[in-house]
């Protein structure tokens, strides 16, 4: 896939508000995922539930496309199905590797005071060693495992 640009928010950082939404008098949401596309964009909710097209003309013509993937199991049945060893979880380490690593590279980069680069290849920050100083601790003599 080619590079793509990823804005983290949090601790209390907000986008600005899309032009869109003041248009159309409404609030930018607290919390949640925005998608920006070369067509559009896409609001969701936190966990990426509810997602909308901005602004709500485009939504009120949208077609949604014929289901055709199939729908996740529970999770209490995945985690049954993962311990019988019939199919692995939809959270297993192989599925949530990436997303793991994208939070924890956004909680890095909102303690760092300036735009970074990520090089996935070499698990490094590209010219930011106060970023790469935040990959790992010293822990503490007597509490190393």
């Amino acid at each position: 896939m080619p590079p793509l640009a990823l804005h983290w928010y949090d601790g209390g950082l907000r986008p600005p508000k899309l032009r869109e939404l003041e248009e159309e008098g409404a609030p930018m949401p607290e919390e949640g995922l925005l998608f920006v596309g070369d067509s559009g964009k896409i609001l969701a909710g936190f966990t990426g539930e509810s997602p909308r097209l901005v602004p709500k003309a485009r939504m009120q013509a949208f077609q949604p496309p014929p289901p055709t993937l199939p729908r996740p199991a529970e999770e209490l049945e995945q985690w049954v199905r993962a311990c019988r060893g019939t199919a692995p979880s939809d959270a297993s380490f192989e599925n949530v590797a990436a997303v793991s690593e994208t939070i924890l590279l956004g909680t890095i980069a909102v303690r760092v005071d300036k735009k970074l680069r990520w090089d996935a290849a070499s698990a490094r920050f590209v010219d930011a060693p106060e970023a790469d100083a935040l990959m790992t601790r010293t822990v503490r003599e007597g509490w190393a495992l």
